[in-house]
């Protein structure tokens, strides 16, 4: 693997890392905060980040790290998120 290979895989192995950490405190005890939802448990990982209000941009046009970053940046703007 060259240089970008390795720091591609840093950044997602930290996107990773940065959106558990948000869950854990968005869901601590791992279960889904929609009210629609009324699922056990489950591992956090699985679980998905969800804008109370809806969102005005694209997650797909965003990767992992750019993801992660915003999410963590909406949280302490005091954006709700579930």
């Amino acid at each position: 693997m060259g240089k970008s290979s390795w720091t591609s895989v840093a950044y997602a192995c930290y996107a990773a890392t940065l959106r558990e950490q948000l869950l854990r405190l968005l869901a601590p005890d791992g279960r889904c905060q929609n009210p629609a939802c009324r699922k056990k448990p489950r591992r956090i990982g699985s679980l998905q980040i969800d804008h109370v209000h809806g969102r005005a941009w694209s997650v797909r046009r965003l990767n992992r790290w750019a993801r992660a970053r915003r999410y963590w940046r909406e949280y302490e703007d005091g954006v709700e998120l579930r």
